[in-house]
């Protein structure tokens, strides 16, 4: 028999891609504190900032940690 531990942080990497964006967004709604990684070129990029915006991630949001790392 096997139990699933409920973790304190979800980690997602890739963190500006399409899929991860919309993951992003559904795990701060529900509450949950949110380690995202991207490339530093990435998580700097404007653009790339303001389409995670539009797609509902609040970047500002107090649960979400945003790590640049190679």
């Amino acid at each position: 028999m096997s139990a699933m531990m409920e973790s304190d942080v979800d980690l997602v990497t890739g963190a500006f891609g399409f899929a991860a964006t919309h993951l992003i967004a559904k795990l701060l709604a529900r509450g949950r504190r949110v380690v995202a990684i991207d490339l530093p070129g990435v998580v700097q990029d404007g653009k790339r900032r303001d389409l995670a915006t539009r797609l509902g991630v609040d970047l500002a949001h107090p649960q979400l940690e945003l790590v640049p790392a190679d």
